[in-house]
């Protein structure tokens, strides 16, 4: 039974139209597809308490602390694990043009790991922020990160327009306002800066094989469900010139979530090293699983 007390969105959250048709149902949430612009969206919202608790220290999942630890432990202090886990992350980095002396800010960074990389890698100006204390606290302690948490406007209103690049991975799938996110974001940066953003693909190969299976769809966790085309239009609304669209097909954190649910590392590796010559094609025809956005 739906609780009463969740807000309904009435209007799509990319493009404000209010036509809308069901995707799919799953548990007592209703992902519905947007007629104008085909973005997916719950149509019921959890409340904040619900969400709270996706956050909290006990949540097992990659958004409270549950995930965060086995990533650190596999990442151990092995620096070329930490360079290949975070391939396509780096290898998006770079492509914005990022440089040792730039001023990086990982919006949702969990405890840190990207940062931490980023480090190893030579940069030293690197901040972080993620909702989640107890993840913010454990980075702090385990890399000796500067992980803001708490009110994110406080954040802004202390480093407005001072940013290189900002990234945000996995984080625009889990929010209720994806454009206003998206709004407060911009207000980071320099006026050359770049912002780098990372979402599921909802139009993936491995969604539409696998359907309500897929790790992908997954309410409450993930509240919006893009496609290339309405993950671009939603960078744009935002204020953004879009530089640069790809999709990845399998990347590297895949191999950890699989494990943590069982599937031997081997396995998801295999996976992936196996698909890279098939991968090519179906990035190209941006059914890769993961919409990857280079913007300024």
């Amino acid at each position: 039974m739906v609780d009463a007390a969740r807000p309904k969105n009435t209007s799509c959250p990319v493009c404000g139209a209010t036509g809308r048709r069901l995707l799919y149902t799953v548990r007592d949430y209703r992902i519905v597809e947007c007629t104008s612009c085909s973005h997916g969206y719950v149509e019921t919202m959890p409340t904040e308490a619900e969400l709270a608790a996706l956050y909290s220290e006990t949540a097992e999942s990659f958004l409270g602390s549950g995930g965060a630890g086995p990533m650190a432990e596999y990442l151990g202090d092995d620096d070329e694990r930490y360079f290949a886990f975070h391939a396509d992350r780096l290898a998006e980095l770079e492509r914005a043009g990022i440089h040792a002396q730039a001023r990086v800010f990982d919006f949702g960074c969990s405890q840190g790991a990207l940062l931490a990389t980023l480090v190893k890698k030579g940069y030293r100006n690197v901040m972080g922020f993620d909702r989640s204390a107890t993840a913010a606290a454990q980075g702090r302690a385990r890399w000796n990160l500067d992980i803001a948490t708490g009110d994110f406007a406080d954040v802004i209103a202390k480093h407005e327009g001072t940013f290189d690049i900002v990234h945000a991975a996995n984080v625009l799938e889990h929010v209720i306002e994806p454009k206003a996110v998206l709004e407060d974001l911009k207000r980071l940066l320099t006026k050359s800066g770049r912002l780098v953003v990372s979402v599921p693909n909802t139009r993936s190969l491995q969604v539409r094989v696998a359907g309500t299976r897929s790790p992908v769809i997954d309410p409450p966790h993930h509240l919006q469900y893009y496609g290339p085309r309405s993950f671009e239009r939603l960078v744009s609304a935002a204020g953004f010139s879009v530089l640069h669209v790809a999709t990845d097909f399998w990347a590297p954190a895949s191999d950890l979530y699989l494990n943590m649910n069982g599937v031997p590392l081997w396995v998801g590796r295999a996976i992936r090293r196996g698909m890279m010559v098939p991968g090519v094609a179906i990035n190209a025809l941006k059914l890769g699983g993961v919409i990857s956005v280079i913007a300024r």
